[in-house]
């Protein structure tokens, strides 16, 4: 549910079907309506979707992951506003990587407010996310916090489409080393984002508020 890649090679479009079955599932009827929230949102089914895991939210009211799919959903019809207001939901009952670095996509995406220091809480949390680099990248490299530290792996490019791809190729690369090496394989990568973000005076007071708050 992290991931926002094609679903063309994993997800059965048809696999709707499925609820045609569903009075023989061996499950309750919370995971029922989770299960059908589910395959619905990745069937480009959102209307039906958003009422499936309303009902399991009514079932399960303290489990995050129903708040988490609940934004996913509302990212797809558009409401941005209250798509955040159930990852912050969501965080607030769990703390995960993905919903820290869906937070921090979402405000770097729709209300272009400073949202890399959950998605770099994200990473640090699960290192080996290729989507969470590739995002992360593109939205610091927008906000210039990259002009040195990536010198091994970014070119010089001016182009959103150019960026994304670079982006993208990024993610791939450092998801692949992860495979092959572990945290050893990106070790100096981690290194240069904990320099930068360190570094960055808006990233800083945030999360010192957010640490106080916490104690």
């Amino acid at each position: 549910m992290t991931c926002d890649c094609s679903i063309s090679d994993w997800f059965d479009k048809y696999a709707a079907d499925v609820l045609l079955t569903a009075s023989r599932f061996d499950c309750s009827a919370a995971n029922l309506d989770f299960l059908k929230a589910f395959i619905y949102f990745y069937s480009f089914k959102y209307g039906a979707a958003f009422n499936s895991i309303n009902c399991f939210i009514d079932f399960e009211p303290s489990n995050e992951l129903g708040y988490y799919l609940k934004g996913k959903i509302l990212l797809s019809l558009n409401k941005f506003s209250e798509a955040l207001e159930n990852f912050e939901k969501a965080l607030e009952l769990k703390r995960t990587y993905r919903t820290l670095y869906r937070i921090g996509r979402t405000k770097e995406q729709y209300f272009n407010s400073f949202g890399l220091g959950e998605m770099y809480e994200s990473i640090i949390l699960n290192p080996s996310s290729g989507c969470a680099h590739w995002h992360f990248a593109e939205y610091a490299m927008k906000r210039k916090l990259f002009e040195t530290e990536l010198s091994d792996y970014q070119k010089l490019f001016d182009e959103d489409d150019e960026l994304k791809l670079f982006s993208l190729r990024l993610g791939k690369d450092i998801e692949l080393a992860f495979a092959e090496k572990g945290k050893y394989g990106i070790s100096d990568y981690m290194l240069s984002l904990e320099k930068v973000m360190n570094s960055n005076e808006e990233y800083t007071k945030v999360y010192t508020e957010k640490n106080k708050l916490r104690r």
